[in-house]
Formats: C-alpha cells, structure tokens, sequence
C-alpha cells in the first residue's frame, strides 16, 4: 500500500495528476504513538469499504440527490435559459443567501475566475460583478447598495433559500425588496430572481405573486450539498464559468470514487485517515490551509461541509 493516491484532472487538453500523500502522517515518518501504520490502514480501509458499499446502495436506490447532481442535464439547462435573459443586460448581480446558498457560490468564484474579477471593467471581465450578502450586518448591505448607486437599475438579486423562511436571508430580501420598489416601481421583479423550492414555502409563493423568474433547489438535495445544483451554477454561468465543465469534473470524479477499489479511492482513503487520527492517535483538530489564494473560499465551505454533516443528525 502507497501513501499516495494519484487523481487524474482534465484542464484544457492535458490531464494532470493531482496527489493525495499522506506519508506525514504515517508512523514511518512520525512515529507509531502518533502516526498510522500500513497494517492499521489496511484494517480500517476493509471496515470502510462496508460503510462506502452502504453508501453506494443508497446512491443506487436514489436516496443521495447529491450525487446525482453532476449527472442532471435538466437543472444545467434551466440555468442557461436564464442566464442567456440575463447576462447582456445585468452589470451586477448579488446573491442574498446565507451557509450552503452562499459559501458554495464563494467557492466556485474565488476558484476559477480571476481574484480581482470584481475590479476589473466592464468590458474585460466574463460577466456581472459578483457580490454576496450573507449576513444581515446592515453596514455589509449598506455599503454594497451605495456601491452600486445608480447601477442598480442593470443589477440583478439572486434571493435563494429554500423555505424562504431563513431569518437572515427573508430579512435582506426584505429590505432590497422595498428598494427597488421604490427606485424602479412595477418593473422592480425584473431584477429578482429567485431560487428555491420547486413547489412549496414562502418564497416560492412570493416569486408567483410578484412574477420573479424562479429556479428550483432540488426538494432532496441539502443546502450544503447544493452547490452543483441552480443554487450554484446560475451565479456561476452567470459570472462566465463554464459550467459544462465543470459538472463533467464533477461526474469524472463521482464515478472515481463510485467505482475505484477502496485502496484507490480518495474519499475512502481520506476518511480512513481522518477516523484513525481522531479514534487511535488522539487528534481531534482538522486545519485545511490553502496556500492558494483562489482556494481560501473552498477551505471556508469545507468547513461548513465537515461541520454540519457531522455536527447534525
């Protein structure tokens, strides 16, 4: 058994190897009292493949949505229809939306677009500005309102939350609502789109009475896991992502771990890892440091990932 597992990625036309090594933190490095041996590894990784076999039963039998995200052309298609609506006429676009309908969206933009993607011009960059209010700080919402000034006339509001019933994002909306009724009269639903449940709660009622353009959040797939899903690629395609591939990405590696033996599998490997530092050698902290700018928006939402998938029943 290695202590490196080599994930294949597509960029362009090349394919490159990105590496999992976990040699630090085997005992051959550190020590047995506080690094994994290949034995104890071997045994973890036979108990985990009983727990990744139950994974996939479930997966098989349509009880992960998630999973199935990057796999659905239909949400890819709703996205792009609103999106050709929108994008020639929208300098700016913000998302109120709060945990899994705001860090994903984080993520994806501070990843693949330009780290100054903001600063940049009208003409040079791929797509509206991007701007995200999840907190109900009145000076974080203050300011990006006077940031706009005049612009918002060309800005579009992506209000997302499943229920509607989120306090903080209600009572954004709330506000912004107001505003643009007042700026810009019965024309002010032109500039809201917005992203929830396809059939039922608050928000999707107020979309029908006011004639918001809507997309659905999948009635199976959790807020934190919904980043594949509208919830992320419209802010996404709207901000010139290429959305087609990076679902493709995400189906590449969803079939990965579905189908690779577990002493291949990243997922297994790294949650063999993580259960034996927490249960055999006492280490009970996880740090995810990017020393890639671009990826300090995906080290926040793992947080989120990690936290909440462990932290709830």
């Amino acid at each position: 058994m290695r202590c490196e597992i080599d994930i294949c990625i597509a960029e362009g036309k090349e394919w490159k190897m990105i590496q999992i090594d976990w040699k630090n933190a085997s005992a051959e490095v550190i020590g047995r009292e506080h690094g994994i041996t290949l034995e104890e590894m071997a045994t973890t990784l036979s108990k985990v493949d009983k727990a990744h076999q139950a994974v996939l039963l479930q997966w098989q039998a349509g009880r992960l949505g998630y999973a199935n995200l990057p796999f659905r052309t239909d949400y890819r298609d709703m996205v792009m229809n609103l999106v050709q609506k929108y994008r020639g006429s929208i300098s700016d676009l913000v998302i109120l939306g709060i945990g899994g309908s705001a860090l994903g969206n984080i993520a994806l933009q501070m990843a693949l677009n330009p780290l100054n993607y903001n600063m940049m011009s009208d003409r040079r960059r791929s797509g509206p500005r991007l701007f995200v209010i999840d907190n109900i700080d009145p000076c974080l919402l203050g300011e990006v309102l006077v940031l706009l000034g005049r612009r918002i006339n060309k800005t579009l509001f992506n209000v997302i939350s499943k229920s509607g019933r989120t306090a903080e994002t209600a009572a954004l909306f709330m506000i912004v609502r107001s505003i643009l009724h007042k700026r810009l009269g019965e024309k002010f639903a032109e500039h809201i789109v917005t992203i929830t449940d396809p059939e039922k709660g608050v928000l999707r009622e107020m979309a029908v009475a006011d004639g918001y353009d809507t997309l659905p959040i999948p009635p199976d797939v959790g807020g934190r896991f919904s980043v594949l899903s509208p919830v992320g690629l419209f802010s996404a395609a709207m901000c010139g992502i290429d959305i087609d591939a990076l679902l493709a990405g995400a189906a590449e590696m969803a079939n990965r771990i579905k189908t690779s033996p577990v002493e291949k599998n990243p997922a297994c490997t790294l949650a063999a890892i993580k259960y034996l530092m927490l249960t055999e050698k006492g280490k009970d902290m996880q740090v995810m440091m990017p020393y890639s700018n671009h990826l300090l928006g995906l080290a926040d939402w793992y947080r989120q990932l990690w936290a909440e998938s462990l932290g709830k029943s």
